[in-house]
């Protein structure tokens, strides 16, 4: 598969949504335990953190997101955990 990674886009909500959401309701491999509204994910997005990093995988062929990760600060009063990501979803 030939990928495109870029950085997310306040348009890339609705594509995430339906990557997390399945995942999400399966109970596997998350956190989360209830579903996201795009609308949601949108505004999530436009207030992102500067320091964090969001990318998204998409597929060159068709231009489907097909993946993203997040990687967001912890907290603002340390940066032990910059390392740590919060979110990662992705789909064939």
């Amino acid at each position: 598969m030939d990928l495109l990674v870029r950085d997310v886009v306040p348009a890339d909500a609705e594509a995430i949504v339906g990557i997390l959401n399945p995942i999400i309701e399966a109970r596997a491999y998350t956190a989360f335990d209830a579903p996201f509204t795009s609308d949601s994910e949108r505004d999530y997005i436009v207030k992102f953190p500067p320091r964090g990093v969001w990318k998204v995988s998409v597929r060159r062929s068709d231009g489907r997101i097909v993946g993203f990760q997040v990687l967001e600060p912890f907290g603002p009063y340390t940066r032990a955990f910059d390392h740590v990501p919060t979110r990662a979803g992705g789909q064939s």
